[in-house]
């Protein structure tokens, strides 16, 4: 991003403050872009963990039968869940 500033202050142009200006906007530009995707990706992967928990992901009760255990564990829930938020 210097290098078209470079060019202007070598040739004594009056053009180095639109030319600065110019690059400077599209960098707060681009840089507001980036920061608006961060906050919208994250609450989109804490929506789904909260629907998985909410909706799959029941508390195991203090005492569990052998056939109850591989239902209430949810793995595939749970391992979905643990892949959303790595």
């Amino acid at each position: 991003m210097d290098v078209p500033l470079v060019h202007i202050i070598e040739s004594n142009s009056g053009d180095m403050e639109s030319v600065s200006d110019y690059y400077s906007n599209k960098l707060v530009d681009y840089v507001r872009k980036v920061l608006q995707i961060i906050p919208q990706a994250v609450f989109e992967i804490l929506d789904e963990v909260t629907e998985l928990q909410a909706r799959s992901i029941k508390e195991m009760p203090s005492r569990v039968t052998r056939d109850e255990l591989k239902e209430l564990a949810a793995l595939d829930d749970r391992h979905h869940c643990a892949m959303l938020t790595h």
